[in-house]
Order: C-alpha cells, then structure tokens, then sequence
C-alpha cells in the first residue's frame, strides 16, 4: 500500500521524522542571474562564478562494504558533506528521464553510524522537476515503502522524456557516517552529482541546454541547491 507525503506525520524510533508530502508545485524562482558583472572602476565585465559544478558519481564508500546488486549508485554521507541544511546532510543527483511514465526509485542503508539509527532516516528520497534548466517545481514523491524498519526506502514518481530531475537522497546528521545505494530504473539517465570543487567554476558567458557533465550548467546549480535547502529539512 503506499504512503503518501501529504500530512502523514511519523514518529521515528529515537527521533521525529519530519512531515513526508505529496508533490507540491512552486512558485517558479525569478530569472537566472546574468553572468557578468562590470567592474566599478574600469566598467570591464568580470566573470561571474559558481560554488557547485557536477561529477561523475557518488563518493565511493569503503569498497570492504558490500554493495547490493543492482545498485546504480553508492555514496558516502558524513558531517562533512558539502550540500546540507539544519540537522540534514544529502546527495543531490541530475537525472534525464528517456521515456514517460512513473519510475520508481530504491534507497538501501548499506551502513550507518552504530550510535544513531542503524536504518538512518525514515524517509530519505524525494525528487524534483527541472523547468526548462532554470525553475523547479513539485518536489517530493509517493512513498510505496519508507526506511524506518529495514533501511529501504522506495518512491516512485511521474516524470517525462527529455525532462531533467534532481533526486535527492538524506539522512540526519547524526546518523552519519551513511552509506547508501540508489537503485534505478533504465528510464533514467544519471548525469551527475552535484558536488563543490575546490575552485568556483566560472559561468560560461552562453550557457544553456540540458545539464551534462560537459555542460554543467553553473549557474543552474548555483541555484539548484538553496532551493533545496528551502525544502529537504521540511519533507
């Protein structure tokens, strides 16, 4: 039976899960940035950058630590994970879907800080549309099974070719070290994971189409994740 996000409060063992809800559009950010900006004295255009860029794939956990099969990504949450917001760390992921219909996704603890929750937490993944690279709208998913009594989590969501989604994977901070594995459908591509390099990456003066790893899409991203951090800590 599933679960839907919508005004079901659930009580974690050990600790309150925050509220799960059903996908909910947006009000749509304001346009992107632009990506120059003249410099007061000489009225030269400067390069504008960005924190975030995208990689190839999760950080690897210790490879002694086996990984389910079928598990298309496998990652490594810690208090030192650079996307998080209040008590919440999390991996954040750039799909593409290749075909229209409802895909559903699997989260599986693979460990867990021994003194936290050994399932980490209840409910670890929801998803959000990418409008046209630049707006986001209907963050969230359908629970079909939550994490709370095995460590796995499943959602499905509607999604539709050629469209980009970020999928978001979370847990308390408490709960980390974490690591994890995402099983996903052949209906999505994985592009990337949103990570921070140890520079910020300049803004390309055209930038636009999907984001890939060839084109990340900076400022895409430089916006991507505060509005994530408007809503992982609430759903």
């Amino acid at each position: 039976m599933k679960r839907s996000y919508r005004c079901v409060p659930v009580l974690l063992v050990l600790l309150a899960q925050v509220t799960a809800c059903q996908p909910e559009s947006e009000p749509s950010p304001g346009p992107a940035p632009d990506d120059t900006t003249p410099d007061s004295s000489t009225g030269t255009p400067q390069t504008q950058t960005s924190p975030f860029s995208l990689t190839s794939s999760a950080r690897a956990p210790d490879p002694r630590t086996p990984v389910p099969e079928g598990c298309a990504l496998n990652g490594l949450l810690t208090t030192d994970s650079a996307l998080g917001i209040l008590d919440f760390r999390y991996d954040a992921f750039v799909l593409t879907a290749q075909q229209t219909g409802t895909v559903v996704i699997q989260g599986d603890v693979i460990s867990a800080n021994p003194n936290g929750y050994r399932y980490g937490y209840g409910y670890p993944l929801s998803m959000a549309s990418i409008e046209d690279g630049v707006t986001f709208t209907a963050y969230g998913g359908s629970y079909v099974k939550d994490a709370l009594e095995t460590g796995t989590a499943i959602i499905d969501y509607p999604v539709a070719a050629g469209r980009q989604y970020v999928l978001v994977y979370k847990t308390f901070g408490a709960f980390t070290p974490q690591t994890y594995c995402l099983t996903l459908p052949s209906a999505l591509k994985v592009e990337g994971r949103i990570y921070t390099p140890p520079a910020p990456v300049p803004i390309p003066t055209k930038s636009e189409g999907p984001i890939t790893l060839e084109n990340p899409r900076p400022e895409v991203l430089g916006r991507i994740v505060p509005w994530l951090n408007g809503h992982v800590a609430d759903k």
